[in-house]
């Protein structure tokens, strides 16, 4: 999925086309020559949070549960949750990050959630039905969102919106190495700092 904020840089231009599968994907290309395909690489400690913080807010209360009960992430009751502590909040995801990396590894019994998948996994997979022209990191996004607009004959793009801000305690060392312990195939792959 897209971060949030180019899906509002897309809808600012104009109508966006969404759910698509593989047949109505191609007759979309057929019907619009000159397209741009496009895919942003996150760094995976903010991608990791931004998994975590909807399996928080999510209305996923059956895998929140199994999270409990099963994978070693102690989630306190969901009436609990909206009240949690900085510091909370931070022991649980550094659990949560220790689930990913038996989970990324095939360790666990839960599939894995395309939310959190490892992203060299992911645009291997897509790939194999349609590369994107480019791969694009969300950090360079305010310089490469210009440069794709441009060449896809768009003169005037829109103003690409700041990212929602993280929690400044993900800068802890503890969970920048877990993190990198969960994600390590994409820490190679792309050539992931340590930090965002």
């Amino acid at each position: 999925a897209l971060p949030i904020s180019v899906r509002r840089w897309l809808r600012a231009m104009g109508e966006v086309a969404e759910d698509f599968n593989q047949n109505s994907l191609r007759q979309w290309k057929r019907q619009h020559v000159g397209h741009r395909s496009f895919t942003v690489l996150r760094h995976p400690l903010p991608r990791a949070w931004a998994a975590f913080d909807a399996l928080l807010g999510g209305k996923n209360a059956g895998l929140r549960q199994v999270m409990r009960d099963i994978h070693r992430v102690a989630l306190p009751p969901d009436p609990e949750l909206p009240g949690l502590d900085d510091s909370r909040k931070a022991a649980l995801f550094e659990a949560f990050l220790d689930f990913l990396r038996r989970n990324l590894n095939g360790q666990t019994t839960l599939p894995t959630h395309p939310g959190w998948a490892s992203q060299s996994e992911t645009l291997a997979g897509f790939s194999r039905f349609g590369a994107p022209d480019m791969v694009l990191r969300e950090s360079d996004l305010p310089r490469d969102m210009a440069w794709l607009a441009a060449s896809a004959g768009i003169k005037a793009p829109a103003d690409l919106p700041d990212p929602a801000p993280f929690p400044a305690f993900l800068n802890d060392q503890a969970l920048r190495g877990a993190a990198k312990k969960a994600y390590l195939r994409d820490y190679v792959a792309f050539g992931f700092a340590g930090q965002p």
